[in-house]
């Protein structure tokens, strides 16, 4: 269902989602482990919105 809706968002806050997000955003690809994954990375229209502690262990860049 959230993989054919035209727009997507995930809300995460706090520093103890940040490893999590990090993982799902940019870590291997393992839908299994990260089933969050499957909509992050594969469904256009998708947004990702955090708080400052969420994305702490985000790297920079896109």
């Amino acid at each position: 269902m959230l993989r054919a809706a035209r727009r997507t968002h995930f809300l995460v806050r706090g520093e103890a989602k940040a490893g999590i997000l990090a993982q799902v955003v940019r870590g291997d690809y393992d839908p299994v482990r990260w089933p969050a994954q499957l909509v992050a990375r594969n469904v256009p229209g998708c947004e990702v919105w955090c708080d400052a502690a969420a994305a702490a262990e985000l790297e920079a860049g896109p």
